[in-house]
């Protein structure tokens, strides 16, 4: 997350969220030390925004990549 915020200037909020608004966000990630930042693309067979990986998504997982080495 401080990556995002730093190098990206990509605001973030940590906070306990709602399955609503969940399900209506453009986008829908899950993070986890084996599959990093993972796009999710639908939720109970209904898509997540437009059911494709979002742009939001690729920036954040090209910064992702970028700087994992660097600690």
């Amino acid at each position: 997350l401080g990556t995002l915020k730093s190098d990206g200037n990509i605001a973030v909020e940590e906070r306990v969220v709602t399955m609503d608004e969940v399900r209506s966000a453009d986008e829908v990630w899950i993070t986890s030390s084996s599959k990093e930042i993972a796009p999710v693309i639908e939720i109970d067979g209904v898509p997540v925004g437009d059911g494709q990986v979002g742009d939001m998504w690729l920036r954040a997982q090209a910064l992702y990549s970028a700087g994992k080495f660097d600690y």
